[in-house]
């Protein structure tokens, strides 16, 4: 299992770096170029791991696979807004960086080194700290957070069904909004 998890490393993180796919990378190219087709594809790779943790979680008890369920709070709400302005100070995120390190390296180390103290600064708050332990929302399933599936318990098939609806109508909001973004850059001329 070790060398399986090897290989799958090494495999993601040479698709990673060939392709130079980062989650801030899409944002940041959208707005330096217009260029929204890094952020669809993003999107398009986000709705095909959900329909395959939802093939792996239907039929079975999701409370014994370990998923990561955050809790919804003020704590998410600051920590979205200080990686936001992290990634737009350094054009790339945590699987950014990992690219950045061959093309760009001063900014790219900076950033790791920064990420890295972020996450010893961030972990003893995230366990001490009410307003990021505590949730707004509760829907059942787990102690914190929302479980989409818990939205759609009547569906018939577990509430799976309208949780991968859900997301594909969220998928589809953000490849409209880009689309629409894309093509007011190109009638502007300032789609490069």
């Amino acid at each position: 299992m070790l060398f399986f998890r090897l290989l799958m490393g090494l495999t993601l993180g040479y698709a990673l770096s060939r392709a130079y796919t980062g989650f801030a990378g899409s944002v940041n190219r959208a707005y330096t170029t217009g260029s929204t087709k890094l952020l669809r594809t993003l999107m398009f790779m986000f709705f095909i791991s959900s329909l395959i943790t939802a093939a792996f979680l239907f039929n079975a008890d999701p409370t014994t696979f370990g998923l990561w369920i955050n809790p919804i709070n003020f704590g998410l709400l600051a920590g979205g807004a200080l990686f936001g302005f992290g990634m737009s100070f350094s054009a790339c995120c945590d699987s950014g960086v990992l690219t950045d390190l061959v093309t760009a390296l001063p900014r790219a180390l900076v950033t790791l080194v920064f990420f890295g103290m972020g996450v010893f600064i961030g972990f003893p708050i995230e366990r001490s700290s009410e307003f990021v332990t505590a949730t707004w929302l509760n829907t059942g399933t787990f102690e914190t957070g929302v479980f989409f599936p818990d939205l759609f318990k009547w569906d018939g098939l577990n509430g799976y069904l309208g949780a991968i609806v859900l997301t594909a109508l969220l998928c589809g909001i953000v490849v409209f909004l880009s689309l629409k973004f894309e093509s007011s850059r190109k009638r502007n001329n300032t789609y490069a």
